[in-house]
């Protein structure tokens, strides 16, 4: 008797084991880049956030800081290092003017499904916004916005380079 409980024991343990290993399998499963995105972020009910802005104007000798689109590959979400230079110079102006705030504004080409356009797009934005505070600028400085393909220009070899891109706008408070 004694041997047969034992037996049914580790049994289900067995059994218990399996049943979670491939429980836990499937929610591994590979889905649809699309697919997964739209339920990660809710993107059905997503309405790009309007903010009103003051037009910030930082004079005549922008130099770096002139620079406000920065593009993308379009499959990336990595900054672009040909963009380093500018974005310190953003840093340093966010750091010494604390009353001005940025807002990174994530585009993206319209190839790609809408869920898939919105997550790339704020990854880049996001992108942008660690390196700019890697550089000490404050994080309450900072805003994002991803407007996915939402805007994007007209279909064509050009055109889609450009939609694959973070503008950056200056407000201040």
């Amino acid at each position: 008797m004694r041997n047969n409980q034992f037996s049914s024991k580790i049994s289900l343990v067995i059994y218990s084991s399996i049943m979670s290993l491939l429980l836990l399998l499937s929610a591994c499963a590979r889905q649809s880049p699309s697919s997964a995105v739209v339920r990660s972020i809710g993107v059905n009910n997503y309405k790009p956030r309007v903010v009103k802005t003051t037009k910030f104007t930082l004079g005549p000798n922008q130099g770096l800081l002139g620079i406000r689109h920065y593009y993308f590959d379009c499959q990336s979400t990595l900054m672009p290092s040909q963009y380093q230079n500018a974005a310190k110079a953003q840093a340093s102006y966010l750091k010494n003017t604390p009353s001005a705030r940025l807002q990174l504004q994530g585009y993206a080409a319209a190839g790609g499904g809408e869920g898939y356009n919105i997550a790339i797009a704020d990854q880049r934005a996001r992108s942008v916004a660690n390196y700019l505070q890697l550089q000490g600028v404050n994080p309450e400085q900072i805003s994002i916005v991803s407007y996915g393909s939402l805007k994007a220009k007209p279909f064509n070899g050009q055109v889609i380079a450009k939609n694959c891109r973070v503008d950056l706008v200056y407000r201040e408070i």
